[in-house]
């Protein structure tokens, strides 16, 4: 039934033999539920977009919360609704803040999506390894020194273990930073971490993602990227952030993490304060912006109107809760998918960005700087990758060569 709510209502109303509700004349979706115990909670309610059902969530039980803080949580929570969002999975997030690593895997446990039975093992691994161990750990003290160290120290007969402590790890961290519950920034402790032959080992990257493309086939690439923004499979905030990494050179997670105070249009640059190479550089690393680049952050913003995901912090906010989008791999191979390379990953952007520099006479020590690499050696030995066409003209040019040399001995 209809009511004034208000301190004063909460407090006076009294129990029936059958459950209440009370919805407030003021704010749609608000109200007080009564049991016939005697227990009541704050309410809130709405049907989501595309929804014919309301969605309903507890804000909390009275009196030990109070018809303001109630109040003032349902106008917020209209307020997602009305952008987009889903209040539900909002209040979810919001109850849960990591601060020590068992925190990070109950968040990963709880909120991420998988099957019953793989919830039931990922949980299993960590009350019976983890939480002893590691989860009274601050979230950043546990490093990747510290977690390989671990490993050694206690799997080092059980193989399968570690390799199941290793996915769950890097799964939990990636997790809990695309949703916020811990700093973009945060580096997580399982990346690159691999079991082979009864040894533990952090991976250096290979040059396995180096990668070159022929004029015509950098042009399908584009045309495809083009074409995704309005295909109905693709979400156009992760197609612009696609863009912008082959636009920039960027690493996949300086992108994904990518926030509006550190973009200044004026000076056209990107500043990241905490990079891949901050610990060694200890200096910030500048991203230029191109035109092209800039045209990208204009269809990131029309994306973000398109999708209702306008964020204050995130130039590319996850499609709900408030974190940034954390998949790039997904895109990236379904818009490969449409120009016919269904092998593309985000890295092969970078290595083509660095390609087509050199293409285009940029000087390689330019060309190393403005993609973050610590040394020229990077560069060369990781993703430099000549095109057909080129390698064609060296040959072609070295058969010129001989042949004219063959004619002046006649």
């Amino acid at each position: 039934m209809k009511s004034q709510l208000s301190q004063a209502f909460a407090e006076s109303v009294k129990p029936t033999e059958k459950r209440e509700y009370y919805w407030d004349l003021d704010i749609p979706g608000f109200g007080l539920l009564v049991l016939p115990s005697g227990r009541k909670s704050w309410l809130y309610q709405s049907k989501l977009k595309g929804s014919r059902t309301d969605k309903r969530i507890t804000l909390g039980t009275f009196p030990i919360m109070e018809f303001t803080k109630a109040r003032g949580d349902a106008i917020k929570y209209a307020g997602v609704v009305q952008n987009g969002g889903n209040h539900a999975v909002e209040k979810e997030e919001e109850a849960i803040r990591c601060s020590t690593v068992k925190d990070v895997f109950e968040f990963y446990v709880k909120m991420g999506k998988m099957k019953p039975q793989t919830r039931k093992n990922v949980t299993a691994h960590c009350e019976n390894h983890v939480y002893s161990k590691l989860g009274s750990m601050r979230y950043f003290d546990l490093t990747k020194p510290y977690f390989i160290r671990w490993l050694e120290a206690n799997f080092k007969d059980a193989p399968g273990t570690a390799y199941n402590l290793i996915l769950h790890t890097r799964s939990a961290y990636n997790f809990a930073r695309g949703r916020g519950a811990i700093p973009a920034e945060t580096v997580n402790p399982a990346a690159a971490v691999v079991r082979e032959g009864g040894l533990t080992i952090s991976l250096k990257k290979t040059a396995g993602y180096a990668m070159a493309m022929e004029d015509a086939e950098l042009t399908d690439l584009l045309n495809a990227i083009r074409e995704a923004y309005n295909h109905r499979d693709f979400n156009p905030i992760n197609v612009a952030m696609i863009e912008l990494i082959l636009s920039t050179g960027a690493r996949k997670g300086e992108i994904l993490s990518l926030r509006f105070d550190e973009i200044d249009l004026e000076k056209r640059t990107i500043t990241k304060i905490n990079h891949k190479t901050s610990e060694t550089s200890l200096m910030p690393r500048t991203i230029y912006l191109s035109d092209h680049a800039l045209s990208v952050l204009d269809r990131a913003a029309e994306a973000r109107k398109t999708m209702r995901r306008n964020s204050s912090e995130w130039v590319f906010p996850a499609t709900r809760g408030r974190g940034h989008s954390s998949d790039a791999n997904r895109p990236v191979t379904a818009i490969g998918n449409l120009c016919g390379f269904p092998s593309l990953k985000p890295h092969n952007l970078r290595s083509l960005y660095i390609n087509v520099a050199i293409d285009s006479g940029v000087p390689l020590p330019v060309v190393s700087q403005n993609v973050g690499h610590s040394t020229v050696d990077t560069t060369l030995k990781h993703y430099l990758k000549n095109k057909k066409s080129s390698l064609l003209e060296g040959a072609n040019g070295v058969g010129i060569k001989l042949a004219s040399l063959a004619q002046m001995d006649d």
